[in-house]
């Protein structure tokens, strides 16, 4: 069965963004205008958002991502991928045609409802100085299968992160993944664990 979110652990624990990926990211749902500046989503004296606001980008980008997926717009869903693992896959265009030459449309068509969220857990990561490095989150993506019975689910979970204050979000799956995979792709992402 293809898996809802493809991945791919390298050894590359960089958490550089690569702009190229992220293009259409940027302030999902809204303009190309920054997302911070003057439209209520920004602690005023800091510009980083609040813990309940990164909950709803968070949310709102993973949805997002979900959506792209199952629709085979694959240059968004590749934008929401971490970098890390689309330059594992060859970079976004040779990931895209990876992904066009996999996708099933059948077995994308066997679910009747998908579910996003809630944010089950959320952290903002501050470094040795107390800066602001970046926000880290685990959010489910629930599926349900067209006759199977509503307490018959697929469960997987996603593991966020934003590094300029929820700009651009960046995904992947860590259903079944050990922690240690999952910090050499995001490092930081062990604090969330480690808190919680």
């Amino acid at each position: 069965m293809i898996l809802l979110f493809v991945g791919a652990c390298g050894s590359d624990s960089s958490d550089e963004v690569d702009q190229s990926i992220s293009l259409k990211n940027e302030a999902v749902g809204k303009s190309n205008a920054d997302p911070l500046m003057n439209d209520g989503t920004s602690n005023a004296e800091t510009g980083i958002p609040t813990e309940k606001e990164m909950e709803v980008i968070f949310e709102e980008s993973a949805r997002e991502f979900a959506k792209s997926f199952r629709e085979g717009d694959f240059q968004t869903f590749i934008s929401y991928m971490h970098p890390t693992l689309v330059r594992a896959q060859g970079g976004s265009m040779e990931f895209e045609e990876k992904l066009k030459k996999m996708e099933n449309p059948e077995e994308l068509q066997a679910y009747r409802k998908w579910e996003v969220g809630p944010v089950r857990a959320i952290k903002e990561v501050k470094d040795k100085s107390g800066k602001h490095s970046g926000w880290y989150c685990v959010i489910p993506v629930t599926r349900w299968l067209k006759n199977a019975p509503d307490s018959v689910a697929q469960q997987q979970w996603l593991a966020g992160q934003s590094l300029n204050q929820g700009r651009n979000c960046y995904f992947m799956d860590i259903t079944g993944t050990e922690e240690q995979q999952a910090y050499q792709i995001m490092p930081d992402l062990r604090y969330l664990f480690e808190d919680n």
